[in-house]
C-alpha cells in the first residue's frame, strides 16, 4: 500500500468516527431532555402557591434533621466526634426550593459546615487520623453549625406569628 492510502483511511475513519460520535451526541441529548421534560415535579407550584414562608418545612423528616443536627452542635464537647445526620437534606434536592430564601441558604450553609464535621469525624475514626488539630476544627464548625441552625429556628419561628399560626400545625 501506499502511503497516501493509508492517509486517505485513517483521515475517513477521522471523519466517520467524528460523524457517528456527533450524531449519538444528538440523539442522547434529545433522550435526556426527553427524560427530564416528563419527570418535572409540580410540587414547587403546589407549595409555592398555598403557602409562600411555611412557618416550619413541610417535611418531617427534614425538620427532625435540623432538630437533632442543631441538639448535636449545641451539646458540650465530650471529646466524641460525633457524625451529623444529612440524609434527609441529600434527599430532598428541588424540595428544599419551597422554603423562603432566608432559611434555605442558612440551612444549605449549615450543612455545607457539617459535611466538612463529618468528613473529619470519618478521617479520625475509619483513617485513625485524629489530631488537636482536627478536634479543634470540628469544635469550630460544631460551633458555626449552632449558631445557623439557631437562626433558621428563630426564622422559622418568625414565620409562625400569630396572624398565621391558625394555617400551621
Amino acid at each position: 500500500m501506499e502511503w497516501w492510502q493509508i492517509v486517505l483511511i485513517v483521515a475517513g475513519a477521522v471523519v466517520i468516527g467524528l460523524a457517528v460520535g456527533y450524531l449519538l451526541n444528538l440523539l442522547i441529548s434529545r433522550i435526556i431532555f426527553q427524560l427530564k421534560a416528563v419527570r418535572r415535579p409540580p410540587l414547587r407550584q403546589s407549595v409555592s402557591s398555598s403557602e409562600p414562608h411555611p412557618a416550619q418545612p413541610s417535611f418531617p423528616d427534614l425538620y427532625a434533621e435540623i432538630e437533632y443536627n442543631r441538639r448535636l452542635a449545641t451539646s458540650e464537647w465530650s471529646g466524641q466526634l460525633q457524625p451529623f445526620q444529612t440524609r434527609a437534606w441529600d434527599s430532598r434536592g428541588d424540595e428544599i426550593h419551597a422554603l423562603s430564601v432566608d432559611v434555605r441558604n442558612e440551612l444549605a450553609e449549615a450543612y455545607s459546615d457539617m459535611a466538612l464535621a463529618n468528613s473529619i469525624t470519618w478521617l479520625s475514626t475509619e483513617m485513625e487520623r485524629r489530631s488537636p488539630s482536627l478536634d479543634e476544627s470540628y469544635g469550630k464548625l460544631k460551633a458555626s453549625v449552632a449558631s445557623r441552625l439557631n437562626r433558621v429556628r428563630l426564622l422559622l419561628d418568625d414565620r409562625s406569628s400569630p396572624t398565621t399560626s391558625g394555617s400551621i400545625q
